[in-house]
């Protein structure tokens, strides 16, 4: 036993082989591609990264810039209202758990943001985890103000150090502020009530719809987790009669915004 210990270790001298802790980029940072479009006081996703550990290690928090095109649209520090940092969750009723956030008072433009993990988030050795940033914006941010974002390389910081490939920012790949609107079936009388129209189904009512409201239900207007498309009856609230509308479209495909 001795003798293989001191062969396993000559061998290591004369290798080279290390052991060394270390966090991989095993999806590799995202943005959005194309443009998008955010409402006032919705939410929208920027970027996506997935990373696997060789041991246990703890997120400390991720980087990123947000900018105007390079033909300024006016954009202000006032159309946001948090940038927040989420862990994907691969089981359970909600889909995202937050861990970590920027609020108004700390984010600037054209400037390097550090959105620091708050909440504690262990990376498992061995296992993928996915990570995303969403900006919140504000519920008087200005419509036609567009923004983009950059990420850079080993933006994703860990206890193991940072990782990820750079996401450089480009006008072509945007977020327009838009008015908020509902998308209907042709006949004003058939609302149908997409409450995630930046999701994987934009134009479809579905699961993905149903997180959206339930994360947003009991909220009031001006708060962090109303969402004004979920505001079926524009009262200020989100409540049992929103529910209703938006049950009642559960399933429906929307062909165009509302008239």
């Amino acid at each position: 036993m001795r003798n293989s210990i001191l062969v396993f270790l000559a061998l290591w001298q004369i290798t080279g082989i290390s052991f060394a802790q270390e966090v991989r980029e095993t999806t590799t940072a995202l943005g959005w591609t194309g443009v998008k479009r955010v409402g006032p006081g919705s939410d929208i996703q920027v970027l996506r990264i997935g990373v696997t550990s060789s041991d246990t290690a703890f997120v400390e928090g991720i980087r990123i810039t947000l900018f105007d095109l390079a033909d300024p649209t006016g954009l202000e520090v006032t159309d946001f209202s948090e940038i927040r940092l989420y862990r994907e969750l691969h089981s359970g009723l909600i889909p995202y758990y937050g861990i970590g956030k920027l609020t108004l008072e700390f984010i600037q433009l054209g400037q390097p943001l550090f959105i620091k993990a708050t909440e504690a988030d262990t990376l498992f050795m061995g296992v993928e985890q996915f990570y995303t940033v969403s900006i919140l914006m504000s519920p008087g941010a200005v419509v036609d103000h567009t923004f983009k974002i950059s990420f850079p390389k080993d933006g994703f910081l860990t206890t193991f150090g940072g990782i990820g490939t750079a996401v450089v920012a480009e006008d072509s790949n945007r977020a327009q502020i838009v008015p908020v609107i509902r998308t209907n079936w042709p006949s004003p009388s058939l609302p149908v009530y997409v409450i995630l129209p930046n999701g994987h189904t934009p134009f479809l009512v579905d699961f993905e719809d149903f997180i959206a409201f339930v994360q947003s239900f009991g909220s009031l207007l001006g708060e962090d987790r109303f969402n004004p498309l979920a505001d079926t009856n524009d009262d200020g609230v989100i409540s049992f009669p929103d529910f209703i509308n938006f049950a009642g479209s559960f399933g429906m495909a929307a062909v165009g915004p509302a008239n």
